[in-house]
């Protein structure tokens, strides 16, 4: 007993101070692939029965083991009986097999005495069956796994790691009904070099993270006739489990190859990242997509490859929604003193303070935990990545407020790309496209079953957008709320010069934008405030400032009264980190007359013409 509570006590110290996160680390870095781990394994834990105990064996090893298990894909179940069977050879295996003490104890008749040497050599021919039965089921894992999955009903059977579920069948069905994500043109002929590439995300072996990996995988066997390889790591196990480091590992090439991580960790090496997640920019799904899969993404690959990083697509994480075990959230005084767990984003840590939370950084593998023991109270994730992590479990509360989304900059390292032959990258492009749109497409398709399992399973209470006060967070807001403005004005101005030859014409054209149908549609369109005055109907996104807009509490766009050369949100923003406001006001009156000087000159010559004051 005294071992066991050792090693039980030795296990909470590895744990508690990352040393079973380092050392499963190491041995997913030394294992890429099933065979070798599942040796490595076999191997410690037969060297371990000769000393320790099975009980104190589990303690001190399964931390270690079993997530790097998870990751390569390997049967649960399967690994559960190898181990047992294997620990349970260490019970006849010398020098300190217990079962074999127990046996020179038992004396069959007076006077014979068995030795522990010569009960150790007659159990040889015994131990070398169980290691052969032990081969069998290591590497045959249908053996361990047949009669559970028979068992099991309804496809509750969850110990295969392979398919890799995501905790939502309709997320899965998603992506393999369609078979542009699954087929790719045979490409063997390109003369691929022999390569495995780790693949590293930051959520669990179940979310869609890691199953667009999986899919990025299976296409570059298929394209390269298996000479590239994709092992794929959860949780950022090769980094301990932080994410900021899987980034800077896959900058260097070594032990990440590539990887899927948020615009948020990216944050941390350039805060231009941060404007992926400003709150309440996207209206849609679809939104998010024309803005990622045009100019805007470009921008963002552009960016990426200043760092050495070949950015294949964007794949999504998603609208990032709010849980927390205190109390349903409806309004900003809702928030208020919820110890909200938040992303290793100073953007979100920012957001979530102005909106009254008492927010703080933790790792996405740490979290669960701190849920649990109730460190803090709620956190912040979409829907796929918060089931994965099963926090739905700690968590009866849920507002699908959509306020904040974040994308997945799926990127391989530069060095290795621009290794590669033109047509080899074509294809390393193709098929990571096919994986951001398949992660994309299973990421999305699952929320609604995911909510009702929730609802039914958990007894979640969740909160529709709807239901919620979302202007309550997005007005900006003034100790004295009498005291806000709406900021609006008009862009564009237009004007028929007196010379026009088609004066009729321009002025037919103005009729015809100015008519209140067609405002009404610009309206519906732009989601935009109307012009002129009348009878329109405003888009409900703006439901929160129609009291400013027919009270007129409004306020000119600030850059309606400089020239856009001053580049003044620039000079705003040296100030703020300079906090110099003499040199600030000095700038900027020098930029002012510099730029309109031309307005400055035909003033004076006015008043020099006309007389100063006189109109």
């Amino acid at each position: 007993m005294l071992i066991v509570a050792s090693a039980s006590l030795f296990s909470f110290v590895c744990t508690k101070f990352g040393i079973a996160d380092a050392a499963s680390g190491l041995l997913a870095s030394i294992a890429h692939n099933q065979f070798v781990f599942l040796l490595i394994v076999n191997i410690i834990f037969l060297i371990a029965g000769c000393f320790i105990d099975a009980n104190s064996a589990m303690y001190i090893f399964l931390p270690i083991m079993l997530p790097v298990c998870k990751a390569l894909g390997y049967d649960v179940v399967a690994f559960g009986v190898m181990a047992t069977v294997n620990l349970a050879i260490g019970q006849v295996t010398p020098p300190v097999g217990v079962n074999l003490f127990v046996a020179i104890s038992i004396r069959i008749k007076k006077g014979l005495e068995v030795t522990l040497q010569e009960i150790s050599k007659a159990v040889m021919p015994m131990i070398a069956a169980s290691v052969a039965v032990l081969l069998i089921v290591t590497y045959i894992p249908a053996a361990s796994t047949a009669l559970p999955k028979a068992l099991a009903k309804n496809g509750s059977y969850t110990g295969d790691q392979s398919g890799t579920d995501t905790g939502s069948g309709t997320s899965k069905s998603a992506g393999n009904d369609n078979d542009s994500f699954n087929t790719i043109e045979d490409y063997s002929d390109l003369d691929w070099p022999e390569m495995t590439w780790n693949f590293a995300c930051s959520t669990t072996e179940t979310s869609t993270w890691a199953d667009g990996g999986r899919k990025f995988g299976e296409l570059m066997e298929k394209a390269t006739g298996g000479k590239i390889k994709v092992n794929v790591y959860a949780t950022d196990q090769l980094t301990n489990g932080n994410q900021s480091e899987g980034i800077q590992a896959l900058m260097n090439g070594d032990p990440v190859q590539i990887s899927m991580h948020s615009n948020l960790i990216y944050s941390a090496f350039d805060p231009r990242f941060n404007v992926v997640s400003l709150p309440f920019i996207y209206d849609s799904y679809d939104d998010a997509d024309a803005k990622f899969d045009g100019e805007a993404g470009e921008k963002l690959k552009e960016i990426l490859s200043s760092y050495g990083l070949h950015c294949m697509g964007i794949a999504e994480n998603g609208f990032r929604e709010l849980t927390n075990s205190k109390h349903e959230v409806k309004t900003l005084d809702d928030m208020k003193n919820l110890k909200i767990r938040v992303a290793g984003s100073n953007l979100l840590m920012e957001c979530y303070k102005r909106w009254g939370a008492d927010a703080t950084n933790l790792n996405w593998t740490e979290t669960y935990t701190a849920l649990q023991q109730n460190t803090v109270e709620g956190q912040e994730n979409p829907l796929p990545a918060i089931d994965a992590a099963s926090v739905q479990e700690v968590q009866p509360y849920c507002s699908m407020w959509n306020a904040i989304y974040d994308c997945l900059f799926f990127c391989i390292n530069g060095d290795i790309y621009n290794s590669l032959t033109p047509e080899q990258q074509k294809v390393v492009d193709e098929a990571g496209q096919k994986a951001v749109d398949y992660e994309r497409a299973i990421n999305r398709a699952g929320d609604d079953e995911i909510m009702d399992r929730w609802q039914n399973e958990n007894g979640v209470k969740i909160t529709k957008y709807e239901d919620m006060d979302i202007d309550s967070f997005v007005t900006p807001a003034s100790n004295d709320p009498s005291e806000n403005k709406l900021n609006s004005g008009v862009d564009l101005q237009f004007c028929v010069m007196d010379d026009c030859e088609n004066k009729e014409a321009a002025y037919e054209v103005l009729d015809f934008l100015l008519e209140d149908e067609n405002i009404q549609t610009y309206l519906d369109d732009q989601k935009a405030v109307p012009c002129k005055e009348g009878d329109f109907t405003l888009p409900s996104t703006l439901d929160g400032m129609k009291e400013y807009i027919e009270e007129g509490r409004m306020a000119d766009y600030q850059d309606h009264y400089y020239p856009t050369e001053m580049a003044v949100d620039a000079q705003i923003q040296t100030f703020l980190m300079k906090k110099d406001k003499d040199a600030f006001l000095k700038k900027f009156d020098t930029d002012w007359t510099r730029y309109n000087r031309d307005i400055i000159r035909k003033v004076q010559d006015y008043e020099e013409k006309n007389g100063e004051g006189e109109n």
